[in-house]
C-alpha cells in the first residue's frame, strides 16, 4: 500500500519507514513488420479485384460473357454462325488462292514454246497445293448450311485440277481452253456458296476468271 508523501518518494507516519515505489511502465507497443504491411495490403488488393471481377460478371453482359466461353461469336450484327468455320476456311483456301495465282501468272507470261515438260512441273506443283486444300475442306467440320457448298467446291476444285493436269498444253487452243473457263466459273460459283454459307465476303473477281480466288 502508499505511504504518504509524493509518488517515487514515500514514507510510513507510523513507524518512519521510507521507500521508493517505481510505477511500472507500460511495454512498448507491438510494431508490425515491413514485410507483413505488405502481404496484407496485397491480399486486400487482390480480394478487391476479386470482387470487382465477379462484380462484372453480374452486369447485364452476363450472357455474352458465357457466349464467348462456349466459342460462340457475334460480328455485331447478329450473325450466329460460328467464327472458327470462317477462319478455318480462309486458312485452309489461302495457300491454294495463292498456288492459284502463281500459276495464273507464269502461264500468262508463259512463252508459246515454253516446254511441255515445264509447263507440267508447275501444274504439278499447284495440284499439291489443291489436293491438299481439298482433303482438309473434306476432314474439316462445316456448320449445315455449308455442308454442301464445301462438298460442291471440292468437286468443282477436283475437275479444274485434273483438266489442267491433262491438257495444260493446249490452255490457248478454243475447245479446251473454254472447257477451263466452265470449270473456273463452277469453282468461282461454288466458292461464292461456301462463302455465303459462313457470312463472309466475296472472294475479289480477278482479270482471268478461269483461275478464280475461292
Amino acid at each position: 500500500m502508499y505511504g504518504i508523501g509524493p509518488i517515487g518518494f514515500q514514507h510510513c507516519s507510523a513507524c518512519g519507514a521510507r521507500w521508493r515505489c517505481l510505477l511500472p511502465k507500460d511495454p512498448p507497443p507491438r510494431r508490425i513488420s515491413l514485410r507483413a504491411a505488405a502481404l496484407a495490403g496485397a491480399a486486400v488488393l487482390a480480394l478487391a479485384a476479386g470482387v470487382a471481377a465477379y462484380a462484372t460478371t453480374r452486369t447485364g453482359n452476363g450472357p455474352q460473357l458465357a457466349a464467348a466461353a462456349h466459342g460462340a461469336h457475334s460480328d455485331g450484327s447478329g450473325d450466329a454462325r460460328p467464327a472458327p468455320a470462317r477462319t478455318r476456311y480462309v486458312q485452309i483456301v489461302g495457300p491454294l488462292n495463292a498456288a492459284r495465282t502463281k500459276l495464273r501468272l507464269f502461264l500468262d507470261s508463259a512463252p508459246p514454246i515454253t516446254p511441255r515438260a515445264e509447263l507440267d512441273r508447275r501444274v504439278a506443283a499447284f495440284a499439291v497445293a489443291a489436293r491438299r486444300a481439298d482433303a482438309r475442306l473434306d476432314r474439316a467440320r462445316w456448320p449445315a448450311p455449308a455442308e454442301r457448298a464445301v462438298q460442291e467446291l471440292i468437286a468443282a476444285d477436283r475437275k479444274v485440277t485434273a483438266d489442267l493436269e491433262g491438257g495444260v498444253a493446249n490452255l490457248n487452243q478454243p475447245g479446251f481452253g473454254n472447257e477451263i473457263a466452265a470449270d473456273g466459273d463452277a469453282l468461282r460459283t461454288a466458292g461464292g456458296r461456301v462463302r455465303a454459307a459462313l457470312g463472309l465476303a466475296a472472294a475479289p473477281t480477278l482479270p482471268d476468271p478461269r483461275f478464280p480466288d475461292i
